[in-house]
């Protein structure tokens, strides 16, 4: 079974410029066609909508000549078709032999069971292959997973063997992800509007019965006073009135009480009541609501009594109640004064609401997962468009000064268009690299790899590195403690954040100024102090400090991507490291950061 594997990092004297094949993807389009898909989807309401807009306005583009979405129907334990590109879609919004895959079964079935995206680099190779329309030696499959619970499969296939890449998998990711949202969100939207259907539904017909059943006892009343002459007669009929109507009353699935005014006790309650609240029906009568500790919030209980002394009833008043057995659930209450037997009391009716509560909630955290989404969209497009539009602007005009005067400039002009063009691909990669990283990071596929290694000359390594690329605009210099021990950790972690620590250091200091690095032990921790005399970090900028894409309000003109810090907050995570900064605006900025390097144990495992 072929599986995909990361690219290598690049060896000692590239460039480290990610070079697409022939059908990989383009930064720009891509950008473009996922912030058309966002805004495209963000209008849709139902999944139907949601899944077929991927499929038109997004997976189109990406280069595919097939793709299919599958979702779960959790009843069955299978995997449907519900959306296609390609082959698989002769007219609008039609599935031709729509399959259903049982979880496990085929790569789309696998990837929904182990929920991890995988690119079959040739399906002839994997015993798991099912064919669908046609057989095709490529399989790209991405899981769409919202709190990890898997909801559905984007699964696609090509004609050409190894056609799907790492871009393809990042930008599938992405799209599944906004999906996986946009869904969550669709059907906590679907179930608020059946539950509040139900609601008003029952409510409708409780109030019906409530209604038919006083104008029974109204009208029986009536009766009797009509009928003096027939007392007897008029009185047992009235009894056999009243107990019905309390049957009615005990019968009704709603909870509800009649509280004595003269001292709020408990004079009645139904059968409903009695159930749900775990007392006993004797547990209950004679007793108040606040020796019972019914309400589980003492403000509401005051507000529903004022709102009932001032207007005389209360209609859909949301509270949490206690119960012997359940705990605290939310209702709808409402209530009005009633005399019964002389006495003036309250009659209250009360419908549970938890469900839709709950339902409130899950729509609110899906707002705010896609308002984040939002965010991160639009700041990555701003990314592209600011921060890569310069160094490609330096590399093709020095590129185009070469091929037109190379033979006309002198070597030392030659090298210096050479170096122009070298430091901005390596600028260039470096930000790709950084978003890359940030993005593994968000998506948790970022791996942990410890070896041993010598932490003083890998950090002289990075430091020399950085100073190629920056022309030695600041001096580094490194100071290491004695008998230093063998560090043992990530160093393609470690070396993000190094060379970001030092990159902010020489990027925010004046040309000439000094940055020191020094490297101590401190028991299992190595300890890595950065110390610069640069512009500083503005008070009011700390908090938002490890933010993705947010930077200093100081920085100005100088260019920068607002994800070195959450790279760097990222890599000390898997290392169970921390990170401290002190700064002053104007004065520099000291960064320690604390890593246990000199322990043989993995930190995620002690």
């Amino acid at each position: 079974m072929a599986r995909f594997t990361p690219a290598p990092a690049p060896m000692s004297g590239d460039t480290g410029v990610l070079h697409l094949p022939v059908h990989g993807l383009g930064g720009d389009a891509v950008a473009r066609s996922l912030s058309e898909f966002a805004t495209s989807v963000s209008s849709r309401h139902s999944e139907d909508d949601v899944l077929w807009d991927i499929c038109d306005r997004c997976i189109s583009v990406l280069g595919f000549v097939d793709a299919v979405i599958y979702i779960v129907d959790e009843a069955r334990g299978v995997l449907v078709q519900k959306a296609a590109y390609g082959a698989k879609n002769p007219r609008r919004r039609e599935i031709l032999s729509p399959l259903e895959m049982p979880f496990g079964m085929g790569i789309v079935g696998a990837v929904a069971r182990s929920r991890r995206a995988e690119i079959i680099a040739d399906t002839r190779l994997d015993p798991r292959y099912v064919q669908d329309d046609q057989a095709r030696p490529s399989e790209i499959t991405v899981p769409i997973v919202s709190d990890g619970r898997i909801l559905g499969v984007i699964d696609s296939e090509h004609p050409l063997p190894g056609f799907f890449n790492e871009d393809h998998l990042t930008v599938l990711t992405a799209i599944a992800s906004i999906c996986a949202s946009k869904l969550t969100r669709a059907r906590a939207e679907r179930q608020l509007r059946e539950l509040n259907r139900d609601l008003e539904r029952r409510v409708a017909e409780r109030t019906a019965e409530l209604t038919a059943a006083n104008a029974r006892l109204e009208r029986e009343i009536a009766e009797r006073a009509r009928a003096e002459v027939a007392a007897k007669a008029a009185a047992q009929r009235f009894r056999e009135s009243d107990e019905r109507f309390r049957k009615a009353f005990r019968s009704i699935p709603a909870h509800v009480l009649v509280v004595r005014l003269a001292d709020m006790r408990i004079v009645e309650v139904n059968e409903s009541s009695v159930q749900d609240s775990g007392y006993s029906r004797a547990e209950i009568l004679g007793r108040t609501t606040m020796e019972l500790n019914l309400w589980a919030e003492d403000t509401a209980r005051n507000q529903f009594l004022e709102l009932l002394r001032v207007q005389g009833f209360v209609h859909s008043f949301e509270a949490m109640f206690r119960s012997k057995t359940r705990g605290v659930e939310w209702a709808l209450l409402s209530a009005e004064y009633i005399e019964l037997d002389g006495e003036k009391c309250i009659l209250s009716l009360s419908l549970p609401i938890t469900e839709r509560k709950r339902a409130e909630e899950e729509l609110h955290k899906a707002l705010t997962r896609e308002r984040e989404l939002s965010r991160l969209r639009s700041a990555f497009v701003s990314l592209v468009s600011h921060e890569f539009r310069t160094p490609i602007g330096v590399i093709h005009s020095s590129a185009e000064i070469l091929e037109r005067y190379l033979d006309r400039l002198d070597p030392d002009q030659r090298r210096e268009h050479l170096k122009a063009i070298q430091n901005h691909a390596w600028r260039m990669a470096e930000l790709m690299e950084g978003v890359l990283v940030f993005g593994r990071a968000e998506a948790g596929r970022l791996e942990f790899q410890p070896l041993d290694f010598d932490l003083a000359a890998a950090c002289r390594g990075w430091a020399e590195e950085l100073g190629r690329v920056t022309d030695q605009r600041c001096s580094i210099r490194i100071e290491v403690a004695p008998d230093l021990p063998t560090a043992f950790g990530d160093t393609s972690l470690l070396r993000h954040v190094v060379v970001n620590l030092l990159s902010n250091a020489v990027k925010y200091s004046p040309v000439g100024a000094d940055v020191v690095v020094s490297i101590e032990q401190s028991g299992m921790d190595a300890t890595l102090q950065v110390r610069d005399h640069g512009i500083g970090i503005p008070a009011a900028d700390r908090a938002r400090l490890f933010q993705a894409f947010e930077r200093g309000s100081n920085t100005g003109p100088i260019p920068g991507t607002g994800l070195g810090l959450v790279v760097i907050r990222h890599c000390l995570d898997l290392h169970a490291g921390k990170i401290e900064i002190e700064s002053t605006e104007g004065s520099g900025t000291t960064v320690r950061v604390y890593v246990p390097l000199f322990s043989r144990v993995p930190p995620l495992l002690s």
